[in-house]
């Protein structure tokens, strides 16, 4: 999207803003006070649905639940009444239509040739799932989860530039090792001496700590 049409859409919603909807007369103020850093997350969570798009069944959910919750408001001690039911039905199929009008077009996401070999679609179809669970982690995730994960991805890009003597086998282990201030790292070893290295590793353990052998 284009800064003008960015701008016009920003005046528009400065504009619009300016005159009280219907509902605002039936909402009770809220009182000022301070957010928790997990409720402004849930906020910009749902703000960035209302704004940039989402799933259209996920937006009817949410405005079905705001619907219900004006309602409420305006006619306390009648949950469940038929009338509520049929308010927040009519608000979920007429809401959508006037926020997805404003959301910015959709960028297609260059999808790339189909994949030749069978590692090319393992990792096609890996990516695929680990996008959902990230979509997943960062909607449930806790703040300070949140902060350990982005200092991780940021100590792996670091790490993308070191030279090749101070390179490790795996630069996100390393990461996860260092956030976590533990001086574990990985190695690649093949399957078949796996247990031949185990048990080297135990033998420098004994050598460097013959009391505790």
């Amino acid at each position: 999207m284009s800064a003008s049409k960015k701008q016009k859409n920003g005046a528009a919603a400065a504009t619009v803003s300016k005159q009280p909807h219907p509902i605002s007369a039936h909402v009770a103020p809220t009182p000022n006070r301070e957010l928790t850093d997990f409720q402004m997350i849930i906020l910009d969570l749902a703000g960035d649905m209302i704004l940039n798009g989402t799933n259209l069944d996920d937006l009817k959910e949410l405005l079905h639940a705001v619907a219900q919750h004006v309602w409420r408001r305006r006619f306390p001690n009648t949950e469940g009444f038929s009338d509520e039911c049929k308010y927040a039905e009519r608000i979920a199929e007429e809401w959508p239509l006037r926020l997805t009008r404003h959301w910015p077009e959709e960028i297609e996401e260059p999808t790339g040739p189909p994949p030749k070999t069978l590692s090319e679609m393992m990792r096609r179809a890996l990516r695929d799932e680990l996008q959902d669970y990230f979509r997943s982690f960062l909607a449930t995730a806790r703040m300070h989860e949140l902060y350990l994960l982005k200092e991780v991805l940021e100590d792996a890009e670091t790490r993308a530039g070191m030279s090749e003597s101070e390179e490790v086998e795996s630069r996100l282990a390393a990461a996860f090792m260092h956030q976590i201030d533990n001086n574990v790292t990985y190695i690649k070893v093949p399957a078949a001496r796996i247990k031949l290295v185990e048990e080297y590793v135990a033998l420098l353990d004994r050598a460097e700590h013959p009391d505790a052998a």
